[in-house]
């Protein structure tokens, strides 16, 4: 299974999506992954970014990538790119069909 880096944090991490990863999203938000082709919150985006680096870091918290992207932020990052990277790592995963799921965060 392909992995995509990112900077975040102040590293380098590597988002990857397999089935426990899409597993871990819906039992943290109630959304089904299947179903985020509409418009993503803020809330998806956190929990996305936190499903897809839980391999790398099984003790990873919400709130520590929370964390993350707000560091992320205060060095010049923006949401939309970060939402890119994150569509692009769940294309590869092979279990989303490319252009379901939006890559603009919502409210």
């Amino acid at each position: 299974m392909k992995s995509y880096p990112i900077e975040l944090g102040g590293k380098t991490r590597n988002l990857r999506y397999g089935f426990n990863a899409f597993v871990a999203f819906e039992e943290a938000t109630g959304d089904s992954i299947m179903n985020i082709g509409g418009t993503v919150t803020i809330k998806m985006l956190r929990a996305l970014i936190w499903a897809g680096l839980r391999w790398e870091d099984k003790n990873l918290t919400v709130d520590a990538v929370g964390d993350m992207v707000d560091r992320y932020m205060e060095e010049g990052g923006d949401l939309e790119t970060l939402m890119k990277s994150v569509t692009t790592a769940i294309e590869q995963s092979g279990l989303v069909k490319k252009g379901k799921v939006k890559d603009e965060p919502g409210e």
